[in-house]
């Protein structure tokens, strides 16, 4: 299976914003560290979820900017 979610360039853009926003972050409801996450879920994940119907676990192995990302803590959509 193979679903596109944007270019290199652009997941790791939003990538680093994310961090970037995490860092900054004062308490989990920032809104700029949310807003950030929620852009990162909606390029990465919703994609997918279709596809993965009623799974319960994903496993990711990510390279790049992504291998910097904490895809646990990203806000739903």
């Amino acid at each position: 299976m193979r679903v596109s979610v944007g270019s290199a360039a652009q997941v790791e853009s939003a990538c680093e914003a994310y961090v970037k926003a995490l860092r900054r972050a004062d308490a989990p409801d920032e809104p700029e560290m949310l807003e950030q996450g929620r852009a990162l879920h909606r390029m990465l994940l919703e994609p997918l979820a279709a596809q993965l119907g009623d799974v319960r676990v994903l496993f990711v192995s990510p390279d790049a900017a992504l291998a910097a990302v904490p895809l646990a803590a990203l806000p739903g959509a």
